[in-house]
């Protein structure tokens, strides 16, 4: 037990330079005085003892009696910690003072018991609201924290308790926050919104800050207000501020040096372990830290990593989905790497089988390409390219498409034959023709391959079929289109995927019409749209009602066109937006027939 108290614990600490003012923030100090208890719980570097301060200087110039206790990192015994909040309410009431400043005397022959009445008989016979702020908290030892608990709950209404800590708080929090008496303040409230990072930046003399350069800024820092700070003064040193943001990271020097010092340094080898290995993921729950890492016990490290305060972001309510901190994540990856650990790449390809078998497949697939194995992501993509395609998803089968080597696409037709259709629907048909030409001929080798099964190569043979025939419809050849459309419903109509054969109806529709032939138009529209609203294929039920529409008004029954097509718009509408392409297709037709009418 410490003999002297510090007076520098008493006070707010000055910081360097002006702090920004956070209107937002600061104007809950009136809420403040009207909670029994507020709490303030980040990690480093989010500004809590800066809000604190300001909170203590409004409240001080309003005239209300303000206390203050700095914990440090050599901690507090019980005894050390109540004469140091006596101190403190000593200095924040002066005509109590003596009696405040006699408790502090006395405690070497105090018990932490009895100090503890004798500090809260004082504050009873007070009869002005008194507040006391308690700064860094999560440096306290557990007795200390369990003896403070102990007098807030004794504590009078008239004293007004607030306190920043990195770790979350064993005050017992459940009761106060049931009765109201509880003001919590966290990360979220606390980061920096763009427009306080604005304002800081030209407050640190970079008012002529691109809108780009602050965008890059806001988010590679994710509003954590020392990363904003840490970037401002990179900022000096370069010469070229866009190229800096560009490839800030949790790799920069004096980044990388926070986080060593004063967040890694200071964990048990088994949360650095844990840290390092799950940083690989972009978000992870415990059952997937379970698989990846080989272990059992994620959950509870964890709750132990959330509750030090750690640089994590819950993604749920229900605290399933974690990410890092995006300046953090960045350093783990970087240690990790650095650290002779177990290569990220074997942790990302643990992480794709889990994935895979949650069926969470892009999660897997981004993973697999994390690890460096394209091949994995390519197999992983053949199972899923054709529904996501059905979909109207096939601008992300063309995203994975387009990070994989043509060498390893080359052994998955399904993501060949839906490269191929969006090719056509780019007007790159020629393209597009090569890569039918190519599945067509390989489909010879796959069929002698004794380990593809029937049923799958059937379904190779219907896809194919159906990407000749859009082709053929693309290049407005509908006697192809006829034929081919034929030729598939000869030979599968029974075993036709539900979007193919809606298709095929839709394509076989068009190729009549084009030909002036519109005796079976109404029955190929019926059946059309009677196995695409089964099927419930939406993306697909908007460019049948197209084809279907247009042919209407080609046979002269404009208001059934007009009905069909503002279906197929409203079909549009809620499958995206007014503004997608998708509303082209009814949308384009549907203009030129309303413009025939003079309307």
């Amino acid at each position: 037990m410490s003999y002297q108290l510090l007076k520098t614990r008493l006070s707010p600490p000055v910081e360097a330079g002006r702090l920004l003012s956070r209107t937002r923030l600061v104007e809950l100090a009136a809420q403040v005085s009207r909670h029994k208890l507020s709490v303030v719980q980040a990690p480093a570097g989010f500004g809590k003892t800066s809000l604190l301060s300001q909170w203590c200087q409004v409240l001080h110039d309003e005239g209300q009696p303000v206390g203050w206790v700095t914990i440090d990192s050599s901690g507090l015994d019980p005894i050390d910690l109540l004469a140091y909040v006596a101190a403190a309410l000593g200095r924040a009431l002066p005509d109590s003072a003596g009696s405040f400043n006699a408790l502090v005397e006395s405690r070497r022959h105090q018990t932490p018991e009895g100090m503890t009445t004798a500090l809260v008989n004082l504050l009873a016979e007070i009869s002005r609201p008194v507040i006391l702020f308690i700064d860094d908290l999560h440096f306290l030892p557990d007795e200390s924290v369990s003896l403070l608990g102990r007098f807030l709950e004794l504590a009078p209404r008239q004293l007004s308790v607030i306190i920043a800590s990195r770790t979350h708080t064993n005050l017992g929090l459940a009761t106060a926050r049931a009765r109201g008496q509880l003001l919590e303040i966290n990360m979220d409230q606390l980061r920096f919104t763009a427009d306080e990072t604005r304002a800081y930046m030209a407050e640190s003399g970079w008012q002529n800050l691109a809108a780009d350069d602050l965008g890059l800024l806001e988010t590679r820092t994710d509003g954590w207000i020392t990363g904003i700070k840490l970037a401002s003064l990179a900022l000096r040193h370069s010469g070229d501020s866009s190229s800096l943001l560009r490839d800030y990271s949790g790799s920069h020097q004096d980044v990388s040096d926070y986080f060593a010092e004063q967040v890694l340094s200071i964990q048990s080898d088994r949360v650095q372990n844990f840290l390092l290995k799950t940083a690989v993921l972009d978000r992870f729950s415990a059952s997937l830290c379970d698989y990846v890492l080989e272990i059992r016990q994620s959950r509870a490290v964890l709750d132990e990593i959330e509750h030090s305060g750690l640089f994590l972001v819950g993604l749920d309510n229900e605290r399933q989905w974690y990410r890092y901190h995006p300046l953090f994540r960045d350093f783990l990856r970087r240690r990790l790497q650095d650290s002779g650990f177990e290569s990220s790449a074997a942790l990302l390809l643990r992480a794709a089988d889990w994935f895979r078998q949650k069926e969470q497949l892009v999660e897997a697939i981004e993973c697999a390409l994390d690890a460096g194995y394209p091949g994995r992501a390519a197999e992983i993509l053949e199972t899923c390219s054709q529904d996501w395609t059905y979909k109207g998803r096939i601008r992300l089968v063309m995203k994975f498409v387009e990070r994989i080597p043509l060498q390893e696409l080359q052994q998955y037709p399904t993501i060949l034959l839906t490269w191929a259709w969006h090719l056509m629907r780019h007007l790159r048909f020629e393209q597009a023709q090569e890569l039918l030409v190519s599945v067509r001929r390989r489909m010879e080798d796959w069929e002698n391959i004794s380990t593809i099964p029937a049923v799958d190569l059937d379904q190779l043979r219907h896809q194919l079929l159906h990407r000749e025939i859009t082709l053929a419809a693309s290049l407005d050849d509908p006697i192809t289109v006829e034929q081919k459309c034929q030729e598939l419903l000869g030979h599968a109509h029974h075993d036709l995927h539900p979007y193919l054969l809606g298709s095929v109806y839709a394509q076989l529709l068009y190729s009549q019409r084009e030909q002036f032939r519109f005796e079976d138009i109404e029955t190929l529209a019926a059946k059309a749209k009677g196995v695409l609203q089964r099927s419930g294929y939406d993306f697909a039920m908007i460019a049948a009602l197209a084809v279907i529409g247009t042919s209407q008004f080609a046979m002269g029954r404009a208001d059934a066109a007009i009905q069909t097509l503002e279906e197929a718009m409203a079909t549009a509408v809620r499958y995206g937006s007014e503004r997608s392409s998708l509303m082209a297709l009814p949308g384009l037709p549907l203009a030129a027939i309303l413009y025939e009418r003079n309307r």
